[in-house]
């Protein structure tokens, strides 16, 4: 949906009915100062339109107006489009509230205008775009910051004694153009590099469409040049929209990246396989399945040897029951940038899983003998995220006793 060129004009209608809604409760001198806001808000966030929607790559200005400028404009448009449902349902309660009492109704001025048999319903919906707005506003703060270094201690049943303790770090979502910039990038990946992994993997949307042929991208990830058992990446659903996939895989292995597409690769000196698969490439969100979705016929030969730990890695937390029906111990996601947004206490509940139905969204989990773990990514083309913070992954490898 975000993705939708269309989208600029459904957020300048959001703004005008926001801004409709205000006109009708506040007097001259006020009403022009609202509206002078939200023109420069608006004026503001067209950078922002231009790159999501046409464009890809952020404009070349300075880092500092592009974070505390034209981004922040974007999520204010954004928040005024998540309150729109919220202002239609005390809308609806204050008409039921006249409805109860008796008083007549007067139709559709009662979205935009007061009056006494509901204004607590009114009062309700400024409250509601208030703590909207302040929780977008941290939300965004919060984004800016370096991610989380995220340690994760995986355990793996009749694990190889040369796997213990090995470290993989997990990268995904990078989304670079929307997401990150060059800047942001380069302080992740050395971030990343820092923590010593013995291995790299990429979980896709590394980039997006134009962007990914500006080349600048690559710079930061030769930072992870030095990681002993190389870096391997997959293909997400943003990826595989760029214009030739061929250039832009053709791009990352000119880095000594190897790109998995429905392949596999044997990691040098250890008995490990990873099993890299394209995503599905879907412009929707939502679930597609835990089977049907993954072959492991089509792997150019590249199969697990005897005693090799495999590893599946994909884009989409999805094919979860074809990887356990092979035996896959390990499958390594990302795509749901940790649920987006979480409530508060309950990680699980959140964004990705409601409104998309992804059951697996974020962190560790066991089915049966696969164990699946999901990284909430670096960024998000949206730039909304709450307690979904961006996070490196840092797995480490470990046996579970008999």
């Amino acid at each position: 949906m975000l993705s939708n060129p269309t989208m600029p004009v459904i957020l300048l209608l959001a703004q005008i009915i926001s801004w409709r809604f205000f006109a009708g409760r506040l007097e001259k001198p006020q009403k022009y100062f609202v509206l002078a806001l939200f023109i420069l808000f608006n004026l503001a966030a067209i950078p922002s339109f231009y790159c999501l929607y046409y464009s890809d790559s952020p404009p070349p200005v300075s880092s500092f107006l592009w974070n505390y400028v034209y981004r922040p404009a974007f999520v204010w448009e954004l928040v005024h489009l998540l309150w729109l449902p919220v202002a239609l349902v005390f809308t609806l309660l204050g008409a039921l509230f006249n409805l109860i009492r008796g008083q007549k109704n007067k139709g559709l001025q009662k979205l935009f205008k007061e009056s006494r048999g509901f204004s607590r319903f009114l009062d309700l919906r400024i409250v509601a775009l208030a703590i909207m707005l302040a929780l977008a506003a941290y939300g965004y703060y919060r984004q800016l910051q370096p991610p989380e270094i995220r340690q994760v201690t995986v355990p793996i049943r009749d694990l190889n004694p040369s796997l213990y303790g090995y470290r993989i770090a997990l990268l995904s979502d990078f989304h670079y153009g929307r997401g990150q910039n060059i800047t942001e990038l380069a302080a992740s990946m050395a971030m990343a590099a820092a923590q010593r992994p013995d291995l790299v993997i990429l979980a896709g949307d590394l980039v997006e469409r134009k962007a990914a042929f500006g080349l600048d991208y690559r710079v930061p990830l030769l930072s992870l040049r030095e990681v002993p058992g190389g870096v391997y990446a997959v293909l997400g659903n943003h990826d595989l929209e760029v214009d030739s996939v061929d250039a832009l895989v053709a791009n990352l292995e000119g880095l000594g990246l190897k790109v998995l597409r429905n392949s596999g690769a044997h990691v040098p000196n250890k008995p490990l396989t990873l099993l890299g698969f394209d995503d599905l490439g879907q412009e929707s969100l939502t679930y597609h399945g835990q089977s049907g979705t993954l072959d492991f016929g089509g792997l150019g030969g590249q199969t697990p040897r005897y005693g090799d730990l495999a590893v599946v890695v994909k884009h989409r937390p999805e094919g979860l029951e074809d990887a356990s029906a092979v035996g896959i111990k390990l499958f390594l996601a990302g795509h749901t940038h940790g649920g987006q947004v979480q409530a508060p206490w309950a990680p699980q509940t959140n964004v990705a899983s409601f409104v998309f139905g992804y059951p697996y969204t974020v962190g560790l989990y066991t089915i049966s003998e696969l164990t699946l773990y999901v990284t909430g990514g670096l960024a998000s083309g949206s730039q909304a995220r709450f307690l979904a913070w961006p996070e490196i992954t840092i797995l480490t490898l470990s046996d579970i006793p008999n």
